[in-house]
């Protein structure tokens, strides 16, 4: 069985980490410090420090382990956004500079965990007996509310961003709604025009349609010939052009 579980404290960590070794030293227990920390599936038995230094006095180990967690806010804050930041699908001069704005609402927090953890967040203190793990752990309290103040951040990023996508979707159809809308109107004026159906050839329409109605005519940002020796007009300009030029040929046939 594996349980994991921290106090969380207000005290400063490294001041609480000093503490608790002399502690332990004058119970004459060695501290070893660990470098690395790997938690498989150990039997686990979590107590808080008056239990963990009764049960001291009660095994009396030549030596107990120590782990600090090193964390260090400004690139914790940092890596937070990164991942965000490049997976944005916003043009790098729309998209918003989250660790900055972070930064500037919470600055206050941020401070406050580099005060408090001052480069460790939290330490655990390990008595190996017949195969279990006893451990003790503290975790800052300061180290806490910046995770939890990053993860309500990112939250409420992430709904903003959602709530945009759909605006932009529900934008996307209105202005396909409203394309459809300008298309047919324009289609219905032109085949009843006697100018327009008395050119001949795409790129002529073209220019007449352009030039008569201007900056009005809806735009797609693609560009294609009417004809091979034409120069590059519109791309809805052109299929405009062509669904009208097909229905005045058919009238005329019939």
């Amino acid at each position: 069985m594996y349980i994991e579980s921290f106090i969380t404290t207000e005290e400063i960590i490294p001041d609480l980490i000093e503490q608790t070794i002399s502690t332990i030293i004058t119970k004459g227990v060695q501290v070893i410090e660990c470098s690395d920390l790997v938690q498989n599936e150990p039997n686990i038995i979590i107590l808080n420090t008056d239990e963990f230094f009764r049960l001291l006095e009660i095994l009396r180990p030549a030596y107990v382990f120590l782990y600090r967690g090193f964390f260090e806010p400004w690139d914790a804050v940092r890596a937070a956004f990164s991942e965000e930041e490049e997976d944005s699908e916003q043009d790098d001069e729309e998209k918003p500079n989250l660790y900055e704005q972070f930064v500037e609402l919470k600055r206050d927090v941020i401070e406050r965990s580099i005060q408090i953890c001052r480069g460790t967040y939290y330490f655990e203190i390990f008595i190996l007996r017949e195969g279990n793990v006893v451990s003790c752990g503290y975790i800052s309290s300061a180290y806490q509310s910046l995770l939890d103040e990053l993860n309500s951040f990112r939250e409420k990023i992430n709904e903003e961003a959602e709530l945009i996508k759909r605006l932009k979707s529900e934008q996307k159809i209105s202005d396909e709604n409203l394309m459809k809308e300008e298309h047919d109107r324009l289609a219905q004026e032109l085949i009843e025009d006697p100018a327009f159906k008395a050119l001949r050839g795409k790129r002529k329409r073209c220019v007449y349609v352009r030039n008569k109605y201007g900056e009005s005519l809806f735009k797609s940002g693609l560009y294609r010939r009417p004809d091979p020796q034409a120069d590059y007009m519109d791309y809805w300009l052109v299929a405009l052009v062509e669904k009208i030029s097909d229905v005045i040929e058919v009238q005329n046939i019939i």
